[in-house]
């Protein structure tokens, strides 16, 4: 299925939901797009249903990002290198994450995020956040995250087909991780498994960060299969 929600900020900074679509989509297979006017509906569909209950017109969103082509990995880079030591701003961590992005870029798959999981200064290490702090030397610890260039565009297309701008692409497992995990749980360490239809997204929090990232294409739809065969009826019982 296709899910559009729509958020409205109140004046406390929380996020009242103003609308939920949800439209069935025969278009994608395992969190990717098989067929894109299917999807394109679908999506449209979607945005339709959320937009009528808010009561607003809808032309960009953040869309989520799944499948099996998604992929982690966990860098450490130097980052900042100066004759004299400095204070660290948050430009100066601006430019270093910059410079990881720039870096990985330069590898296969379409890089989605750099999330940062702390910070080395010269002797010091593992410092989560060094904003104040003096170095001369910075490395940086990144959680990075990746994907098949064609299987994302072929959804961003889908997407402005249907009449919507793509603000941005996130990751799915790392969208649940932000909505459902505490700092506590983050902290102590802690897996997320968000069992779909097509799709289990796995998010690992290790130390207070993302510790590794992925999709898998085994979900609710191979467990109801699996029982149906298993109990001799149709899946749709």
């Amino acid at each position: 299925k296709v899910v559009t929600v729509i958020g409205r900020e109140r004046p406390d900074g929380s996020v009242e939901i103003a609308g939920v679509g949800v439209s069935p989509c025969n278009g994608l297979s395992k969190g990717m797009v098989r067929d894109d006017a299917a999807t394109t509906q679908a999506i449209k569909s979607s945005i339709a249903e959320a937009s009528k209950q808010a009561g607003v017109s809808i032309k960009s969103a953040y869309v989520g990002l799944s499948g099996s082509h998604i992929e982690s990995s966990n860098r450490w880079d130097q980052v900042h290198d100066n004759p004299a030591e400095s204070v660290i701003t948050q430009e100066v961590l601006d430019a270093s994450m910059a410079t990881v992005h720039d870096m990985a870029s330069d590898s296969g798959g379409k890089l989605l995020h750099v999330i940062p999981r702390g910070y080395a200064l010269d002797n010091r290490h593992l410092v989560r956040m060094p904003i104040g702090m003096h170095a001369r030397e910075i490395h940086a610890h990144t959680h990075v995250v990746k994907g098949d260039e064609a299987s994302i565009e072929r959804l961003r297309a889908a997407a402005e087909s249907a009449g919507i701008h793509v603000a941005d692409l996130i990751v799915e497992p790392i969208a649940s991780a932000e909505a459902a995990l505490t700092s506590t749980e983050r902290d102590d360490g802690v897996v997320l498994l968000d069992i779909g239809g097509g799709t289990s997204d796995i998010a690992v929090y290790k130390d207070g960060a993302a510790f590794h990232t992925a999709a898998i294409p085994v979900a609710g739809h191979h467990f109801t299969n699996d029982i149906a065969v298993g109990l001799g009826l149709p899946p749709t019982v």
